[in-house]
Protein backbone atom coordinates (compact mmCIF):
# COMPACT_ATOMS: atom_id res chain seq x y z
CA UNK A 1 0.00 0.00 0.00
CA UNK A 2 3.38 2.17 0.81
CA UNK A 3 5.66 3.40 -1.51
CA UNK A 4 9.18 2.52 -1.13
CA UNK A 5 12.60 2.95 -2.80
CA UNK A 6 15.24 -0.41 -2.42
CA UNK A 7 19.06 0.18 -3.58
CA UNK A 8 21.73 -2.36 -4.24
CA UNK A 9 24.71 -1.64 -5.33
CA UNK A 10 26.85 -4.21 -6.71
CA UNK A 11 30.42 -3.96 -8.29
CA UNK A 12 30.46 -6.14 -11.76
CA UNK A 13 33.62 -8.09 -13.17
CA UNK A 14 34.15 -6.92 -16.61
CA UNK A 15 33.58 -9.00 -20.02
CA UNK A 16 30.89 -11.03 -18.03
CA UNK A 17 27.27 -12.01 -19.04
CA UNK A 18 24.75 -11.24 -16.20
CA UNK A 19 20.91 -11.40 -15.77
CA UNK A 20 18.30 -9.25 -13.93
CA UNK A 21 15.51 -10.77 -12.54
CA UNK A 22 12.23 -9.49 -11.43
CA UNK A 23 9.25 -11.56 -10.00
CA UNK A 24 6.31 -10.56 -8.42
CA UNK A 25 4.43 -13.75 -6.59
CA UNK A 26 1.49 -11.94 -6.85
CA UNK A 27 1.07 -11.59 -10.48
CA UNK A 28 -0.10 -8.27 -10.73
CA UNK A 29 3.34 -6.31 -11.53
CA UNK A 30 4.92 -3.19 -9.64
CA UNK A 31 1.80 -0.42 -9.92
CA UNK A 32 3.92 2.30 -11.29
CA UNK A 33 7.37 1.08 -9.93
CA UNK A 34 10.26 0.78 -12.01
CA UNK A 35 13.20 -1.90 -11.75
CA UNK A 36 16.25 0.15 -13.08
CA UNK A 37 20.02 -0.69 -13.85
CA UNK A 38 22.63 2.38 -13.85
CA UNK A 39 25.85 2.79 -14.79
CA UNK A 40 27.62 6.25 -14.94
CA UNK A 41 24.15 8.02 -14.59
CA UNK A 42 22.57 6.15 -17.48
CA UNK A 43 20.09 3.73 -17.58
CA UNK A 44 21.04 0.77 -18.64
CA UNK A 45 17.65 -1.54 -18.31
CA UNK A 46 14.58 0.33 -17.39
CA UNK A 47 11.74 -2.32 -16.63
CA UNK A 48 8.47 -0.21 -16.12
CA UNK A 49 6.26 -2.74 -13.42
CA UNK A 50 2.95 -2.20 -14.90
CA UNK A 51 3.90 -4.19 -17.98
CA UNK A 52 4.86 -7.58 -16.92
CA UNK A 53 2.36 -9.61 -14.30
CA UNK A 54 4.66 -12.29 -12.83
CA UNK A 55 7.85 -11.85 -14.42
CA UNK A 56 10.51 -9.68 -16.26
CA UNK A 57 14.06 -10.77 -17.34
CA UNK A 58 16.49 -8.69 -19.27
CA UNK A 59 20.48 -9.37 -19.70
CA UNK A 60 23.49 -7.26 -20.18
CA UNK A 61 27.04 -7.54 -20.41
CA UNK A 62 29.85 -5.90 -18.77
CA UNK A 63 32.45 -4.16 -20.49
CA UNK A 64 30.71 -3.48 -23.36
CA UNK A 65 29.43 -0.07 -25.13
CA UNK A 66 25.90 -0.45 -24.08
CA UNK A 67 25.13 2.79 -24.65
CA UNK A 68 26.58 6.65 -24.97
CA UNK A 69 25.80 9.58 -22.54
CA UNK A 70 24.14 12.76 -23.60
CA UNK A 71 26.86 15.72 -23.55
CA UNK A 72 25.45 18.99 -23.35
CA UNK A 73 24.86 21.10 -27.08
CA UNK A 74 28.02 23.33 -26.12
CA UNK A 75 30.60 20.52 -25.16
CA UNK A 76 29.14 18.42 -29.00
CA UNK A 77 32.23 15.84 -29.86
CA UNK A 78 33.18 16.30 -33.44
CA UNK A 79 35.14 13.69 -35.37
CA UNK A 80 36.30 13.60 -38.75
CA UNK A 81 36.50 12.30 -41.14
CA UNK A 82 33.70 9.55 -40.30
CA UNK A 83 34.52 7.21 -41.82
CA UNK A 84 37.93 7.26 -41.20
CA UNK A 85 40.84 5.49 -42.04
CA UNK A 86 44.70 6.13 -40.36
CA UNK A 87 43.74 8.92 -38.19
CA UNK A 88 40.74 11.23 -37.48
CA UNK A 89 40.50 14.67 -35.77
CA UNK A 90 38.64 15.44 -32.25
CA UNK A 91 37.37 18.33 -31.70
CA UNK A 92 35.63 19.90 -28.95
CA UNK A 93 33.89 23.46 -29.10
CA UNK A 94 33.75 24.63 -25.16
CA UNK A 95 35.71 22.55 -23.94
CA UNK A 96 38.78 23.65 -21.30
CA UNK A 97 41.84 21.77 -19.82
CA UNK A 98 42.64 18.48 -19.51
CA UNK A 99 41.13 15.48 -20.71
CA UNK A 100 41.72 12.36 -21.12
CA UNK A 101 40.33 10.26 -24.84
CA UNK A 102 39.71 6.49 -24.96
CA UNK A 103 38.48 4.67 -28.67
CA UNK A 104 36.42 1.73 -27.82
CA UNK A 105 36.00 -1.02 -30.07
CA UNK A 106 32.90 -2.80 -30.83
CA UNK A 107 33.00 -4.94 -27.21
CA UNK A 108 33.99 -2.20 -25.10
CA UNK A 109 37.69 -2.75 -25.08
CA UNK A 110 40.12 0.54 -24.53
CA UNK A 111 41.89 0.69 -28.03
CA UNK A 112 43.39 3.40 -28.45
CA UNK A 113 43.92 5.88 -24.95
CA UNK A 114 45.91 9.37 -24.50
CA UNK A 115 45.47 13.01 -22.66
CA UNK A 116 44.58 15.86 -24.82
CA UNK A 117 44.42 19.51 -23.16
CA UNK A 118 41.16 20.86 -25.02
CA UNK A 119 42.56 24.54 -24.96
CA UNK A 120 45.12 23.57 -27.61
CA UNK A 121 42.33 22.99 -30.21
CA UNK A 122 41.81 19.90 -32.32
CA UNK A 123 44.16 16.69 -31.86
CA UNK A 124 44.79 14.04 -34.55
CA UNK A 125 43.98 10.41 -33.35
CA UNK A 126 46.23 7.56 -34.44
CA UNK A 127 43.62 4.86 -36.03
CA UNK A 128 46.71 2.23 -37.61
CA UNK A 129 45.93 -1.22 -36.44
CA UNK A 130 42.32 -0.69 -35.32
CA UNK A 131 39.98 -3.38 -36.20
CA UNK A 132 37.33 -2.10 -39.04
CA UNK A 133 34.37 -1.87 -37.15
CA UNK A 134 31.90 0.56 -35.29
CA UNK A 135 34.03 2.43 -32.30
CA UNK A 136 33.18 4.93 -29.89
CA UNK A 137 35.35 7.70 -29.38
CA UNK A 138 34.84 9.13 -25.22
CA UNK A 139 36.27 12.30 -23.82
CA UNK A 140 36.50 12.35 -19.61
CA UNK A 141 37.56 15.51 -17.87
CA UNK A 142 36.48 17.96 -15.21
CA UNK A 143 33.81 19.32 -17.53
CA UNK A 144 32.20 16.15 -18.01
CA UNK A 145 31.97 13.43 -20.51
CA UNK A 146 31.06 13.78 -23.89
CA UNK A 147 30.82 10.63 -26.48
CA UNK A 148 30.63 9.77 -30.46
CA UNK A 149 30.81 7.16 -32.64
CA UNK A 150 33.49 6.14 -35.18
CA UNK A 151 33.41 4.34 -38.40
CA UNK A 152 36.88 2.78 -38.94
CA UNK A 153 37.48 1.30 -42.52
Amino acid sequence: TGSSIESHWVTLPSNACFGVELSDSGGDGMAGGHLKVRCDGMDLIDVDGSTFTEEAYKGLRSGTVLGLPEVSPNQQLQVYPNPAHDQATLRVDGWQGQAQVQVLDASGRVVRERSWNGALGPVTLDLRGLAPGLHAVVLRGTQGVSAARLLVE
